[in-house]
Order: structure tokens, then sequence, then C-alpha cells
């Protein structure tokens, strides 16, 4: 599909806000080129699409949108690791407009990812834009989200959200220090 100048390209599949449009996908794929890990060289095209910021399946408009500013290639390695471990990766949009990653160790290291990707070989890929995401409402809890059981505790959320809500707040404090150090703006400045 050719879009015709300006017009906004879809994001998503019609009637499953998780799933990736074609036109996304080929996006993210184009201007990533390769895994964003740090020292990973897998081919976009061979690897998984992910959402940085985890998609909030209960809840869609609250995080984890699929946008091109939320969305990266990881092979199928780092995006395990990243899902089911203690890693924790963000995407930015720099000073000079490309988007970078930054990645946090378990321990708490964080490394910067590469210093490029497929904008700067093909600058048109910065002129595409997409329809923009659901707005982001409230986080709220519903009685889904509560675990069942018997007596004793119970939780107000899951395990999951837990860990995305922990996740949510090492993003933001990882941004806030990016800004003090002058690496970048907030990531919500472009697509």
């Amino acid at each position: 599909m050719n879009p015709k100048p300006g017009q906004a390209l879809p994001t998503h599949q019609p009637g499953d806000l998780y799933r990736f449009s074609a036109a996304l996908d080929t996006f993210i794929r184009a201007r990533d080129g390769y895994c964003v890990f740090p020292g990973c060289n897998k081919p976009a095209w061979a690897s998984d699409l992910d959402h940085v910021d985890e998609f909030n399946h209960r809840h869609p408009a609250a995080g984890g949108q699929t946008c091109a500013r939320d969305a990266n290639t990881k092979c199928r390695y780092h995006h395990l690791i990243k899902t089911f471990g203690e890693w924790l990766d963000d995407q930015f949009v720099d000073a000079q407009g490309f988007t970078r990653v930054t990645v946090t160790s378990p321990d708490g290291i964080t490394v910067i990812g590469r210093g490029h990707n497929n904008e700067a070989l093909f600058p048109a890929l910065r002129t595409v834009r997409f329809q923009k995401p659901p707005p982001r409402g409230p986080t709220t809890t519903t009685p889904d989200d509560l675990d069942s059981g018997g007596a004793g505790p119970q939780r107000s959320r899951t395990r999951t959200a837990d860990k995305h809500a922990r996740r949510r707040r090492a993003r933001e404090l990882n941004r806030r220090l990016r800004e003090l150090h002058d690496l970048g703006p907030p990531a919500d400045d472009r697509r």
C-alpha cells in the first residue's frame, strides 16, 4: 500500500489493538535494521517485534500501545530475556530526531544501544507518520485483575501487573536521568 503524501498509516490490525499492522511491521523492521540490544547483529527481518512498554491486554489505552515509538525489533533470545527476565529496555528520540534504545541489566547497569539505525541511511523513514493510538486512560483495577482464592489476603494486582508497573517506574526514572544528562528529550514527541 502506497500512502498519499501526509496520509497517516494504520498502527494495528483492525479489531486487535495488540497486533501490528503490515505497514507498521515493515516500518519498524526497516527502521531498526537489526535487533536493538547492544552488540546483537541479528537482522530485523529475522527478529520479533516487541512492545517496549508492555502491552496492557485488559486496558489497552493504559500502556504499551501499538505504535512506532513504543515498538522495536529483538531477536528471539533478547525478546525472551526482556519479557521473562529482569532486563529493561527503553526507547526514545534523541535531540537529532533519531530513535535510540537503552538497555538496563538486572544488576542496574544501563547501556546505550547502537549509535545508528537505518534512519540515517534512509532519511525518508523519519517522515512516515502513523495514526495516533487511543489516548491513555488511568489504570484501574477491576474484579478480573484480582487473584481468586479462599481465605487470606487478596492481591490488588496480578504479579504480571506489578512487574509491568515496576518497569514503567524504572523507565520513567531512566528517562529523567537521561534528560538530566542531555541524552535526549522524552519519547512522546514523535510519531
